[in-house]
């Protein structure tokens, strides 16, 4: 497969090498294609799938990549340089002119909300979530659609994204051409009216704006967005996800890589962003748009899933509605965008490779944007095999809570969770019997049986006890006495209750001061040679001494306070009915075996009933 030297004109070879970071296109000759592309998607190579032939495929390379493959013997063909793509358009037997710019794309979504502002608003993701804007200072926008668009209704959330790789320009049409038909059929079209008022469906037409602008002003197969890293520009924003980045079949850890992973998982704006939002509006389904190839693409590269089978008849399903027959594949990599909805939140959640170039003639693009319309609308109205509520029982208050099905071996990590206004939770699963387990700090677990079909529609919600089930969390530090403190607890917190919730330390050195720290979520990291307990910030009660036996020093002393008398002072504004409280000891240790001179208990989590 490799004996020859890479063949290419002198004249291209001076073109190629004249743009330090301009994408050529090359078309290999190999004995065994498969195999080729795997050793090459190992390197880190940008391997175009729908390629692949037996003694041949195609590869889209940066200069760093087309060298390696020139000093390595690999004989190549090269079909074209990168080029502005605004140039190409309307050139003989190039692409015919249609595709807007960056600007144009977001006109298109202003123009959506305008003309119907009581269902379609644009919102700016980068300024809702805080988030940090992409390397060339944008923020990410996003389309949402529905029937009571300026509130935050007890409905599914969906998602359709595009665009997360640059060069794939057929795919914000796709998304441009689904906000159109909800928008302008909204009331005209039954099926889609219905899908409208029942859910929250966002879209983002381009979710690399940098790579975007990049193709059309500079390198039309430019893939990546366009941080600058020592060693190389852009990091590919469908491997940075953290479900996945650090087995081995995510991207390259080499800058100059098309399919560099970056250099820690979630490093990028853009993931950051799409987390940042996805966490709070937990969405149901996912639809991420790629090209090219025709098919749906499910599950993981390197791991196996314990419903590897449901996803794949739903992503046959999928492609069959979206006129690709029974089309599929395993993804190309793990760390992906739709790996992370399903493998963190349990979403209903596919990667569609659309058409069969990266840029074909617009009017081909909007013709592939409409075949493509029956499978989203499929997609939003499939149903919602379990979905539930976790609240907090003397409040009613939401709860953000971890999700098990205790019964299933998940081998990767996979996890959900409830969250959002109303503590809602989804799962999509094969038909069977399960148990469902919701747990947070601070209130005790509870499990559930249910059956799922495939009707959906099944309803399993949970209320799990709040103040009077306090938690006992993290690892308390030895002290100088070789006595491990403890925390104590007695009651149950209370805006309102004249009984007192002691909350108290053990096992602690005889008198020396020391106080109640508390804050609003758990932590465990190092901290003065134990463990810190509470996320900062934290607020400190009043100092107290813990008494016990006279000198010398011995584990006698303890430490006692009532925090519904705090609670009920109003020394803190924050502490109201249905937060979660966190809380331990810190106290002086003069001979502290670690230097700090002080001593840490371990910490109880709990919640405020009325």
């Amino acid at each position: 497969m490799k004996n020859t030297l890479l063949v290419l004109a002198a004249a291209a070879i001076l073109a190629l090498d004249a743009g330090a970071q301009t994408s050529a296109r090359l078309k290999l000759a190999v004995d065994d294609g498969p195999a080729a592309a795997a050793e090459l998607e190992s390197r880190g190579f940008d391997v175009l799938h729908a390629t692949i032939e037996p003694r041949s495929l195609e590869v889209i390379v940066l200069p760093a990549e087309r060298a390696w493959l020139r000093e390595n013997g690999w004989e190549a063909e090269l079909l074209s340089i990168g080029r502005p793509l605004v140039e190409i358009m309307g050139e003989p037997e190039a692409i015919p002119p249609g595709y807007s710019n960056l600007n144009g794309i977001y006109a298109d979504m202003n123009a959506a909300a305008a003309s119907y502002p009581s269902i379609c608003q644009v919102v700016n993701l980068t300024q809702k979530y805080g988030t940090p804007q992409t390397w060339e200072g944008r923020d990410l926008f996003a389309v949402k659609i529905s029937d009571n668009v300026a509130a935050d209704e007890d409905e599914p959330n969906l998602v359709v994204v595009s665009n997360h790789h640059a060069r794939e320009i057929v795919t914000p049409v796709i998304a441009l051409s689904a906000i159109d038909r909800l928008t302008s059929q909204y009331g005209v079209d039954p099926a889609v009216t219905a899908v409208v008022d029942d859910n929250e469906i966002w879209i983002a037409p381009t979710w690399n704006p940098d790579g975007y602008n990049y193709v059309y002003y500079t390198d039309n197969w430019w893939r990546k967005n366009r941080r600058v890293f020592s060693g190389g520009t852009g990091c590919d924003q469908n491997r940075n996800y953290d479900n996945g980045w650090h087995n081995g079949c995510s991207g390259s850890t080499t800058p100059s890589s098309s399919t560099y992973k970056g250099p820690s998982p979630n490093s990028e704006a853009e993931t950051q962003t799409m987390i940042a939002w996805a966490q709070d509006r937990r969405f149901a389904k996912v639809i991420d748009f790629h090209s090219y190839g025709r098919e749906t693409l499910h599950g993981y590269a390197c791991w196996n899933h314990p419903w590897d089978s449901y996803y794949q008849t739903e992503a046959i399903l999928l492609s069959q509605q979206g006129g690709y027959g029974s089309s599929h594949r395993y993804p190309s990599a793990d760390g992906e965008h739709q790996q992370w909805h399903f493998g963190r939140q349990g979403s209903y959640s596919f990667l569609i490779e659309t058409h069969n170039e990266f840029q074909p003639s617009f009017v081909s693009g909007t013709a592939e944007a409409n075949q493509l319309q029956p499978a989203l609308q499929w997609m939003y109205e499939r149903p919602i095999p379990l979905t539930g509520m976790v609240t907090e029982s003397c409040s009613g208050a939401p709860i953000d809570a971890t999700i098990e099905i205790t019964n299933v071996n998940f081998p990767n990590g996979e996890v959900n969770s409830s969250g959002g206004l109303y503590g809602r939770y989804y799962v999509f699963a094969p038909n069977g019997t399960y148990t469902v387990r919701a747990s947070a700090a601070g209130f005790t677990p509870v499990s559930q049986q249910v059956t799922i079909t495939s009707s959906g529609g099944h309803v399993l919600d949970f209320v799990l006890g709040g103040g009077g089930t306090p938690t006992v969390y993290c690892t308390a530090k030895v002290n100088s006495q070789f006595c491990t403190p403890a925390i104590t607890y007695s009651g149950a917190a209370s805006a309102s209750s004249p009984q007192p919730f002691d909350i108290g330390a053990m096992n602690m050195l005889n008198n020396k001061n020391g106080v109640l720290f508390y804050g609003f979520d758990s932590y465990n990291l190092p901290f003065q040679g134990g463990f810190l307990c509470v996320k900062p910030p934290v607020k400190r009660t009043p100092v107290q001494n813990s008494g016990g036996n006279p000198p010398p020093a011995d584990c006698s002393g303890t430490y006692s306070f009532d925090f519904n008398a705090y609670i009920q002072s109003g020394a803190d504004p924050l502490l109201v009915v249905g937060a979660s409280v966190f809380a331990g000891y810190w106290a002086r240790d003069p001979a502290d075996f670690t230097g700090f001179g002080t001593s840490l208990s371990d910490a109880v989590a709990f919640a405020i009933c009325p």
